[in-house]
């Protein structure tokens, strides 16, 4: 009999086995974390299996390590079939069968006895017994009842707190990520058994449908979710569907305040006819999504976030040399990163730390000044590895730096093919578009569908996560979760095929060709033709800075205040006085500081007050104050503070834009020692119009 290990390193030697690959012992005992001795044992029992399964025995090899001894499509039956072995060859842990009695559960309207219950785990009456008295205690701390009769067991409880029941179990097992992967048939193998189950009880059915909906919706909401979020609103869909399939409706609904991008998911979501998504499925969702996520903190979480972002773009932008606060996009996936440890997010990725070392050794100021902006703020995650942590967002800055240094060649086109379609395309497209802006993503694919995306798109070159061939296009091999090597492939690939770069001349020529097609053709869908037109003659569009509008009626120079929350309303005064903000907008200022810390302080000395919230804001402004005295805020890194400068915006789009702005003029240490020093303002606007002129970009 095969164990729950042997199961594990057979399957992880399958996978390396579809990639070529081999592993020795030892990397065998390092990855699964046991001895090599005990590697060997489990690999005596896996040739076992294997030669009394009528199949070739391990592969073994002094140089290269072991490997399957199988062709490719034998190997994807192979891998099927661990998937579909019966419970009598897999032996759970103690943890496992709990949760696979859980699910049994939940998952039957009829009694299941304990004789039932010892047959699927394979083990005895004594064990079931002593595992249902455990799972009986996590259902009494939910209000659950566990009856036993005559008949057997069965759960007792509200549609919604069997859910919530099996929801939080699984998630302490697995991320929303593998979750989502298991209903997409891409199984993370921790454990093989309790994942077929999982996708027994929730299905598949229309989750193609919830995930373009939900794309659909967070683009028209202009809303930016977390991976995390992203995965459970998809999973919870198809559970829901599923269980009213099953006549289980949830009778609850919620008068809870719906974000934007769920309300146009649901509205997206009870168009599908087919899929019958109605009233008690959206309140679900929304119920859950809150309490697993909470939502009323995420306006917290995005202010934080954001002020992260700008302190670590600060600051390594100083050590650097490098201007990264110019960088939107930059700054935009740093907050998405840094969002998720504020709220202690499920983390969606598994990092191999001797992958990151090489990189931060070569990195060390770039490391180093990240680990130093994660140490000055406490709301983060205390559990997570901040080591690790500062390497990962070290990688956003060198993603950036190879945007940068590809910017102005984006000509070719791409269609990812994959062994399992949209599941894996989504990893390996995250990390193409990363490090590779000038790449366009013409489609994502499945082997089985190759041949059609390929003939409808003609991309430049196909990547690809399997051994793919084209008559006529270059393919290049790629792992799912693409690698440094992988990278260099790709670059190899762009600097031997180059094309002609775009000249900034082309964009004044978008006018003139939509002008001229305008006058002398019938437009039929005059939105998509823009965005066609505005792929290939890139707009650079300027828009007025709030620097520009800075007049010395929103200037106070050597003002005096007792305490930070004196500094705060004084330096907002002329903006209530001309209108542009109401005082309800300076108070939440305020209660933004007394509830969430003192975030807003960026930067040695600078304080820049805002609020997300647009209410109250009549009229997108700023004011510069310096203060006589330095007040503390409560920083301590960056306390005492000398200048404030307070913003309001109309909306959370039009504020990270003019933030990144005022960041480059923040950065500016002579200019901003010079303001603190002036003594009028009329000479504090002469140094901001002397050392930025119109907000231009540098």
């Amino acid at each position: 009999m095969v164990s729950q290990k042997d199961l594990k390193i057979l399957s992880y030697l399958a996978m390396l086995a579809e990639k070529q690959k081999s592993a020795t012992i030892e990397e065998l005992a390092e990855h699964f974390e046991i001895s090599n001795r005990t590697v060997r044992n489990n690999l005596e029992r896996i040739d076992y299996y294997l030669k009394t399964s009528g199949l070739h025995q391990l592969k073994r090899d002094r140089k290269n390590g072991i490997t399957l001894d199988m062709e490719q499509q034998e190997l994807e039956e192979f891998r099927k079939s661990i998937m579909d072995m019966n419970t009598e060859t897999y032996v759970f842990s103690k943890e496992e069968r709990i949760l696979y009695l859980k699910l049994l559960l939940f998952d039957t309207k009829d009694y299941l006895t304990y004789d039932q219950l010892s047959q699927a785990l394979f083990v005895s009456r004594k064990t079931v017994i002593d595992d249902v008295h455990l799972v009986k205690e996590d259902c009494e701390k939910r209000g659950i009842q566990l009856l036993g009769t005559k008949k057997g067991l069965r759960y007792n409880g509200s549609e919604l707190q069997l859910r919530e029941l099996i929801t939080d179990s699984l998630l302490e097992k697995y991320t929303p990520l593998e979750l989502w992967e298991i209903l997409r048939d891409i199984y993370p193998n921790k454990s093989i058994i309790i994942e077929r189950k999982w996708r027994e009880t929730a299905g598949d059915r229309g989750i193609c449908v919830c995930e373009d909906v939900l794309r659909s919706a967070e683009q028209k909401e202009k809303a930016s979710i977390t991976d995390a979020q992203y995965y459970m609103i998809v999973i919870l869909s198809v559970l829901a569907l599923k269980r009213k399939f099953k006549m289980n409706p949830i009778p609850e609904k919620t008068s809870r305040d719906i974000p934007g991008y769920l309300r146009s998911y649901f509205t997206g979501m009870s168009q599908e006819k087919k899929l019958n998504f109605g009233e008690e499925e959206a309140a679900y969702i929304l119920l859950e999504i809150d309490r697993i996520f909470n939502l009323e903190n995420q306006e917290k979480s995005e202010s934080l976030s954001l002020a992260m972002a700008e302190n670590i773009l600060l600051e390594v932008s100083r050590k650097t040399g490098k201007p990264y606060f110019n960088d939107s996009e930059l700054r935009l996936s740093l907050q998405k990163h840094l969002m998720s440890l504020i709220e202690n997010s499920f983390v969606c990725y598994e990092t191999d730390g001797e992958n990151i070392k090489p990189i931060r050794a070569e990195n060390p100021v770039l490391y180093h000044c990240i680990r130093g902006c994660l140490e000055q703020f406490p709301e983060v995650n205390p559990d997570i590895d901040r080591e690790t942590e500062s390497a990962l967002l070290m990688l956003h800055f060198l993603a950036a730096d190879e945007r940068s240094y590809v910017r102005n060649s984006i000509n070719y086109s791409t269609v990812i093919v994959c062994n399992n379609g949209i599941g894996t395309a989504k990893i390996v497209s995250a990390r193409i578009k990363q490090y590779f802006p000038q790449i366009r993503i013409a489609a994502t694919t499945a082997v089985r569908n190759a041949s059609g995306q390929i003939s409808e798109y003609r991309p430049d070159f196909i990547i690809s996560t399997v051994p793919f061939e084209h008559q006529n296009i270059p393919v290049i091999l790629v792992n799912t979760l693409p690698t440094e090597d992988d990278l260099k492939k790709i670059r190899i690939f762009l600097s031997r095929n180059g094309k002609r770069g775009r000249t900034s001349s082309e964009s004044g020529i978008y006018t003139k060709v939509m002008k001229a097609i305008m006058e002398t053709c019938e437009i039929r869908d005059g939105e998509t033709l823009r965005k066609r037109l505005a792929e290939i003659f890139p707009v650079d569009e300027k828009r007025p800075e709030l620097l520009d509008s800075l007049s010395i009626n929103e200037i106070q120079v050597q003002a005096e205040a007792a305490n930070w929350e004196e500094a705060i309303r004084k330096s907002a005064v002329p903006l209530v006085e001309k209108g542009y903000v109401t005082p309800e907008y300076v108070d939440c200022m305020v209660n933004n500081v007394k509830t969430m810390g003192p975030y807003i302080v960026i930067t040695k000395g600078i304080a820049l007050p805002h609020a997300f919230s647009a209410e109250g804001v009549l009229h997108s402004c700023i004011s510069l104050t310096t203060l006589k005295e330095p007040v503390n805020f409560g920083n301590r890194v960056n306390d005492p503070v000398k200048l404030v400068i307070c913003i309001a915006t109309a909306d959370k789009k039009e504020h990270m834009r003019e933030m990144s702005k005022l960041i480059r003029f923040i950065s500016d240490k002579e200019a901003v020692g010079m303001v603190n020093q002036a003594e009028s303002p009329e000479k504090v606007l002469e140094i901001v119009r002397q050392r930025y002129p119109g907000g231009e970009e540098k």
